[in-house]
């Protein structure tokens, strides 16, 4: 691996940081290699960019803590990360973070955390899905297969042009035996290794996987094996108590307008907003639950504005926008 400064400034102090992640193709001279200096060479032999974070701890602070006031935990290990290097470090690598898993219940807000966090920090992110099979997209595919393919973090890192992007594994948990194509857990043992090298199959060569910002999420980590889990900082994500539901409506209902590209909606009244709220309190309640139901209600609002005399069915409607009985909700 080989460093480099830039002529560019941050913020005046400091000269941005830029790394070469691939020193050079194995066996050059073969039409493959040929082939893959055409697709990646810019990332072969050549330094990229180190992306800085937003930095304004307040700033993050304020958003995280508003959004996720149940993740305190979460929300510290993230500034502590950044802290660390601004003050005792290198501030170049302030949006380096070690990897971490968030563990909780599912709708706990695990994955929306890590989303909004990538978005904070201004770090581009790669989700991929923990339950497969096989290496879920982490593992090349090796040169001499019609479908070769580097690996997942260094297609990440040529995608968004930078060295440090996020790779979320979704739901690592979920992975599931029997793969012919590697498996996701053992491959993520040799990417987290302590020097951050990572041969490549596809590219033969070592790539350095030391600035990737590995993120992961879990419902129960009691089946994974402890020696990947000893790479990861385990934080616990909580399930949201009652008193959040109105933040929370709040944050689906904004969400969801953003998602359809609408600027507003039919107002929600009280009564409404009082039993989506009730989703949260019900037995097996969730975050995901009141999206759901949120979801539903809004359907429901736009199908009577396009078609105002359709016979609507009241025990029918209740059924599809999924409102928690009586004794659940009293949960």
């Amino acid at each position: 691996m080989s460093l480099s400064p830039t002529s560019s400034r941050l913020e005046g102090i400091q000269s941005a940081l830029e790394v070469t992640v691939c020193e050079e193709l194995g066996d050059p001279k073969t039409n493959d290699a040929q082939k893959l200096h055409r697709a990646y060479g810019d990332l072969i032999g050549h330094p990229t960019l180190v992306r800085q974070p937003n930095v304004d701890f307040k700033a993050i602070a304020d958003s995280l803590n508003s959004k996720f006031p149940w993740a305190s935990d979460a929300v510290e290990l993230v500034l502590g990360e950044i802290a660390l290097k601004q003050v005792y470090g290198d501030p170049r690598l302030s949006s380096v973070l070690k990897p971490f898993l968030l563990v909780g219940q599912p709708g706990s807000g695990k994955t929306k955390f890590a989303t909004e966090l990538s978005q904070i920090l201004g770090l581009p992110m790669d989700i991929l899905s923990g339950g497969v099979a096989d290496s879920g997209g982490l593992q090349a595919v090796s040169r001499g297969w019609s479908s070769t393919l580097p690996c997942g973090p260094f297609l990440a890192m040529h995608r968004h042009k930078c060295a440090n992007p996020v790779i979320l594994i979704d739901e690592i948990d979920k992975a599931k035996d029997g793969a012919s194509n590697g498996h996701i857990w053992t491959t993520l043992l040799s990417m987290l290794n302590g020097d951050g090298q990572f041969y490549d199959g596809c590219l033969m060569a070592n790539v350095d996987l030391r600035f990737v910002n590995f993120w992961a999420t879990a419902n129960d980590i009691s089946e994974m094996p402890r020696p990947l889990i000893d790479r990861f900082i385990v934080v616990q994500m909580p399930s949201p108590g009652a008193e959040f539901s109105d933040l929370i409506l709040d944050s689906i209902v904004a969400d969801h307008l953003s998602a359809i590209g609408s600027q507003g909606c039919p107002a929600i009244s009280q009564l409404e907003r009082h039993k989506i709220k009730q989703v949260l309190k019900s037995k097996d309640g969730s975050i995901r639950k009141m999206q759901q139901t949120f979801a539903a209600l809004l359907r429901k609002k736009a199908l009577q504005e396009v078609l105002p005399v359709m016979h609507h069915d009241e025990a029918k409607e209740n059924t599809l926008i999924l409102w928690p009985s009586p004794s659940e909700a009293l949960h």
